[in-house]
């Protein structure tokens, strides 16, 4: 990708608030309207219709339209179509939906496509701008502006990712505050944040769409990523790239980041240099995976408690038996889950003890200890001994919920510690929930 003088974003004291140049008003944005062929190997198929994006239940370019022609097969369903408009290639598209008749205006054909691509100009971008839908609300970040007419008006909505090399920040829609409140009440998809990122040689737009949903993921504590990437010069988009991402509706869950002034810099120069090695991007793909999907519930709280432990057993081999090599392999296999998890807090200077908050697992078992808590329940849960299923038919929810949020809270240290982090965070098992300031990483405490 080249580099040029163009790609410096203002770095004024106050920079204005980014603005996605695609406005989608009442949840669709017409990409197209007009001829549209479809191709296959075995098909050629001609339309009139509109290509549309569409944010309502879920982030997809639909498109539809009045058949005009098909050159062959009875039938156009079950084969996946390039999409070819203009002559230029913009994806490729399924038809969901069809009816042909001898009445040209009763013949329709309607699809999805995944990974729609508006190419706009043939000019290579000297940096993006995204969109984030369904993030949780970031507090405390750098001033910025908006600028109307004569009056200007500043806030704290710019949360910096990296300052240089590349330069990556995301700001806050102007109107968060009323798009949040309507997503907390119907959970669906809305756009909350504009991201930039300044292409350069050592990150380009292919690596950053792999990249950035998983360092946003951890962020979030909840499945993330980006849509409506639009490829930038001079202010204008020369593409578009729609295509489709997992994003989940939105849904509360807490998070490492949920404090006044979170520093993303800090962690981001690590997470970055990790990713270029194979073995270490599958570490964090994985582990940061499995951290998103427990903490969002998924499989109920049971199933939840075997994720976490999942990643705590993965943080162990990563961290102290292959990078810090604590232990070797072959005594590794010896160590109990308990002694695994144990193993880790030591690294992290957190003590084994459960904490305060979470008295009523302490009080269930009937002893102090975190990793043999941990153990316990999630060796109940997956085991067919029917002492073990016994047990847990005396485990209360709130049990099994504390139990759960105690192991969280070892992965989100544990990822942070191998991110060489050393700022504040949200301790989700403090009693002081009242602050909205943090507290240091255990590990950085003097």
């Amino acid at each position: 990708m080249k580099e040029t003088s163009k790609t410096v974003v203002c770095r004024k004291e106050h920079p204005e608030r980014l603005k996605h140049p695609i406005v989608i008003g009442g949840g669709t944005y017409l990409i197209y309207e007009g001829e549209i062929k479809l191709h296959c190997e075995h098909n050629d198929i001609l339309l009139h219709g509109k290509v549309e994006y569409k944010l309502v239940r879920y982030p997809k370019v639909f498109i539809s339209g009045r058949i005009i022609s098909v050159s062959d097969s009875p039938s156009i369903h079950d084969f996946a179509y390039q999409i070819l408009i203009g002559g230029r290639d913009c994806g490729s598209i399924v038809i969901n939906d069809s009816t042909i008749s001898s009445d040209p205006e009763k013949s329709f054909a309607y699809g999805v496509s995944r990974d729609f691509f508006w190419p706009i100009e043939d000019t290579e971008p000297d940096y993006l701008l995204f969109a984030i839908p369904n993030m949780r609300e970031l507090f405390g970040g750098e001033l910025l502006m908006d600028v109307k007419g004569t009056n200007t008006r500043r806030s704290m909505d710019r949360f910096l990712i990296s300052k240089t090399n590349p330069f990556l920040a995301i700001d806050k829609v102007e109107d968060f505050k009323q798009r949040f409140r309507q997503l907390k009440t119907d959970g669906q998809y809305d756009i909350l944040y504009t991201g930039r990122l300044d292409l350069y040689q050592q990150l380009s737009f292919k690596e950053f769409k792999y990249i950035i949903p998983v360092f946003l993921s951890f962020i979030n504590g909840r499945k993330a990523g980006t849509i409506m990437n639009a490829g930038m010069v001079d202010g204008r988009p020369v593409f578009i790239d729609f295509s489709q991402e997992t994003i989940e509706p939105y849904q509360y869950v807490s998070s490492w980041s949920s404090i006044h002034f979170p520093v993303f810099k800090d962690i981001w120069g690590k997470f970055n240099e990790l990713w270029k090695d194979e073995l270490d991007r599958d570490f964090l793909i994985t582990v940061i995976h499995w951290y998103v999907e427990s903490n969002s519930n998924a499989g109920k709280l049971e199933g939840s408690i075997i994720l976490m432990q999942t990643a705590l057993e993965l943080i162990f081999n990563w961290l102290v038996v292959e990078h810090l090599r604590l232990i070797d392999k072959k005594s590794a296999k010896r160590l109990s889950a308990e002694q695994k998890i144990a193993c880790i807090l030591a690294q992290l200077n957190v003590p084994i003890n459960i904490p305060e908050l979470y008295n009523s697992l302490s009080s269930h078992l009937g002893y102090d200890n975190g990793p043999k808590a941990i153990t316990e329940i999630r060796n109940a849960l997956v085991h067919g001994n029917v002492n073990k299923r016994r047990k847990m038919l005396i485990v209360s929810s709130e049990v099994t919920f504390q139990t759960l949020h105690l192991g969280l809270w070892y992965v989100e240290l544990s990822i942070l510690f191998i991110l060489d982090y050393k700022g504040l965070y949200n301790n989700r098992t403090s009693v002081n929930k009242w602050t909205d300031s943090g507290e240091r990483v255990p590990w950085a405490i003097k």
